[in-house]
């Protein structure tokens, strides 16, 4: 099985962007918390400061005021025409005649403020916050000193902006940092994911490595066991599979040279008995070859350029037509092809096929064979069963496989990098083989 194909179909979720996200998201939602409690204490907090010094100023222009000779007397400003932002400006009201009677360069000739208030408070109609003052030695004239809304307000929204500012960046910097982090935490994973790829059960050097880490060590330790049992069975399965090509081969031939003997010297009427025996027993043979190759465990796929006939002529004996390129050429493991063909031929001359069309070609840098017989065919439930089947590679009793051909098809594809895929001729059935092309050498 390809783990890419795999990879593709599932849908996996990353333990870095998992916590990437959930950092990400802590922070933000840290930060506006933040903000939102610096918001509603700095501008408490400010307002008050403000207020407290526009009161402060206006206590130290009354104390100046009430020194002067005569602070009622009618004053014109000395700079009417003031350049100046001035954000803080004071006037002198007559409150019997509601009229201003000295002021600030700035300040508006109309009073902002007629009766004396205790609190600070906002100007009528007017973008003014102001404090006012009585003086003892003449109540009908009242001091008023204010401050303008845009000063406040641009002082309030300085001191948020440039503490969010900061609180931001902050956030920002720890973010940066616990991601770096983050990754060099998590890089153990990758490279115990590395020594996995590439770990060989039967090369222990290849075995990973440890990462140092207390809580991927039951992780490598298991691995390592668990490499050390598979090496430990193939090995096994490698000396059984050489032990029984060696001793199942020779009586099989044994027994079909008797059977091809007794079918010779036997009389007329015993003869159709016979040679359905020395077909059973080659059919027998044929399996034997096929269980053989797809056990041959642990090995990678030999590849050779092998002509198509080469592979074909010695499997002239089933009874079937075979038309193929004679020319052609293919770039395969031989010793696992060769069982897959006998079996696939098998199941057409069993299916009542007479004729067998192989074909192949190449389409970029894949390979394709396809293998079509004129037999009775599958049956559309079969059929579809059998290829959903072979997409996530269910050869259990439901698939609709019932026997070896098509399962060891899609086996020794998978090894060589492909994959099987049943077509849908109009008549008889079609079997088609893709495997990409790669280094190889050449068949003697």
């Amino acid at each position: 099985m390809k783990q890419n194909d795999l990879m593709v179909r599932i849908n996996l979720s990353s333990i870095r962007n998992r916590l990437t996200a959930l950092l990400v998201a802590g922070a933000i939602g840290l930060g506006a918390l933040i903000s939102i409690s610096i918001w509603w204490v700095v501008d408490g907090e400010l307002t008050e400061l403000m207020d407290h010094g526009l009161q402060e100023s206006a206590e130290l222009i009354h104390n100046v005021l009430s020194s002067a000779p005569d602070p009622t007397h009618q004053q014109h400003p000395s700079r009417p025409d003031s350049e100046y932002a001035e954000h803080l400006i004071w006037q002198l009201v007559n409150v019997d005649t509601g009229k201003v009677i000295a002021r600030s360069s700035n300040a508006p000739d109309t009073p902002l403020a007629t009766a004396w208030h205790a609190d600070v408070q906002h100007a009528v109609n007017a973008p003014w916050h102001m404090v006012t003052l009585e003086f003892r030695h003449s109540k009908q004239t009242l001091l008023v000193v204010a401050q303008t809304e845009e000063e406040r307000h641009e002082a309030l929204v300085d001191t948020l902006g440039y503490t969010l500012l900061t609180t931001l960046t902050v956030c920002a910097l720890g973010i940066w940092a616990m991601s770096r982090r983050m990754r060099v935490e998590l890089q153990p994973l990758q490279q115990l994911s590395d020594g996995v790829r590439n770990y060989d059960p039967l090369l222990p050097a290849t075995a990973p490595t440890s990462t140092g880490r207390a809580e991927l060590q039951p992780i490598e330790n298991a691995i390592y066991d668990l490499g050390q049992r598979l090496g430990q069975r193939i090995i096994s399965e490698q000396a059984f599979t050489a032990h029984a090509a060696h001793a199942l081969r020779t009586p099989m031939a044994g027994i079909d040279a008797q059977l091809a003997l007794a079918i010779r010297e036997a009389p007329e009427a015993l003869r159709p008995r016979l040679e359905r025996a020395r077909e059973a027993a080659s059919r027998l043979s044929r399996v034997m070859q096929a269980l053989l190759g797809m056990f041959r465990s642990g090995l990678e796929p030999r590849r050779v350029q092998i002509p198509l006939r080469q592979l074909l002529e010695p499997l002239g004996s089933t009874g079937l037509h075979l038309a193929f390129d004679p020319y052609g050429q293919i770039e395969v493991d031989p010793d696992l092809l060769t069982p897959v063909l006998i079996n696939l031929l098998d199941n057409a001359h069993r299916h009542k096929a007479k004729n067998v069309e192989i074909t192949v070609s190449e389409i970029g840098a894949m390979t394709r064979l396809i293998i079509q017989d004129d037999g009775e065919g599958c049956p559309t439930e079969v059929f579809n069963n059998m290829r959903e089947a072979l997409d996530r590679q269910d050869y259990g009793p439901q698939s609709g496989f019932k026997g070896l051909g098509i399962i060891l098809a899609d086996l020794v594809m998978r090894a060589h990098g492909g994959r099987t895929k049943l077509l849908s001729p109009a008549s008889g059935f079609a079997l088609e083989l893709t495997w990409p092309r790669g280094h190889t050498a050449t068949a003697s």
